[in-house]
């Protein structure tokens, strides 16, 4: 944590997207390194920025991979919109949905994400489970 806050101080733009595509946000969410995700939140990371490879936000990114802390941390402590759509459309509880992160899932729908959502190509969160 002392580090991010260091690199911040020091002027490093905290939506850089690295070569993996990924901001510092998003790897502070994969690791689930909860006070990281506060303290970017609060220097201004976008919550909503996008990586390269897919259009995922950090609660995309939280839900597809079962970082149930990350989760939580994005949307009661950064705001995070449990809605928001990626770049293909997909929204966070698609993702858990997809993936099989049950846990995700039944956490996001308790923070009130919609289950009849489409993506892109008409899927809901319901169908992009069983397929």
């Amino acid at each position: 944590l002392d580090s991010v806050a260091a690199l911040i101080k020091k002027g490093v733009e905290v939506d850089y997207l690295n070569a993996q595509g990924l901001t510092a946000l998003m790897h502070a969410v994969l690791l689930e390194e909860k006070e990281a995700i506060m303290e970017l939140c609060a220097r201004g990371a976008n919550i909503n920025m996008e990586n390269k490879e897919h259009g995922d936000t950090a609660l995309v990114l939280a839900a597809r991979h079962g970082k149930l802390n990350s989760l939580t941390a994005l949307v009661t402590k950064c705001g995070a919109q449990v809605d928001h759509e990626n770049g293909r459309g997909e929204t966070a509880l698609m993702a858990a949905a997809k993936c099989g992160q049950n846990q995700a899932a039944k956490m996001l729908l308790s923070y009130g994400a919609r289950t009849t959502r489409e993506n892109a190509v008409g899927q809901t969160a319901v169908l992009a489970a069983v397929e």
